[in-house]
Order: C-alpha cells, then structure tokens, then sequence
C-alpha cells in the first residue's frame, strides 16, 4: 500500500523535565489517501485508491534553542480503519479474492521549528 496523502488535526501537550528540555505527547483525527494496487495477468487485478480515516500518536522530546527555535525527536503511530475490497480475474466480473486491511505506518522524525 501507499499513502502519498495524509491530512490530520490533533492536540500535542508539552511537560518540560528541565530549563530549555521538554517531553511532548500528541493524538490526532483524521483521513489518508490509501493506494492497494495488484495487477497479475492471469490471477486477478484490484486498484484501491479512497481517503480511509485514521488516529495517531506521537511522543518525543525536544531542545528550545532559542525563544523561536526548538528542536523535536518523536515517535509516530498512525492507525488507518478496516476497509475491504475485491479483486477480478482480468476480462471478468467474477470475484477471485476479497482483501481485508488496516494499514499501519510508523516513522520517526526530527524537525526544526520557528515559533512566530
């Protein structure tokens, strides 16, 4: 699968742990555009391409460089829900297979920030 597209609004809460050092927590709502594609000449084709909902989570730490810059480090889990779609034999209607998913996509990032 692939999600080229991902779009969210969450709450991040921020607990600083000593002078310029925080820790920071985050959830989100929101929608991804999924891509599930298979194309098998002989067995059977699918092409799923719909905006699927999700939740994510996040926690990290970061570094106030300054009063506008920061520094992050943080985990992210992103959750998409259970969508279900079927494949055809090429030349037919007739269903071959019926796929169940529910994507998960974990990153980490660092980032540099400017407050304004």
């Amino acid at each position: 699968f692939r999600i080229p597209t991902s779009l969210a609004v969450g709450a991040v809460a921020h607990v600083e742990v000593l002078p310029r050092w925080y820790l920071k927590t985050e959830f989100a709502l929101g929608k991804g555009q999924v891509h599930e594609t298979k194309s098998a000449p002989t067995a059977s084709n699918y092409g799923f391409n719909e905006w699927v909902t999700h939740t994510a989570w996040a926690v990290g730490a970061g570094h106030a460089l300054s009063d506008r810059w920061s520094i992050d480090a943080e985990y992210r889990h992103a959750r998409y829900d259970s969508f279900v779609h079927t494949s055809a034999r090429p030349g037919s209607s007739a269903v071959v297979e019926t796929i169940r998913d529910a994507p998960t996509v974990r990153d980490y990032a660092l980032t540099l920030n400017y407050r304004f």
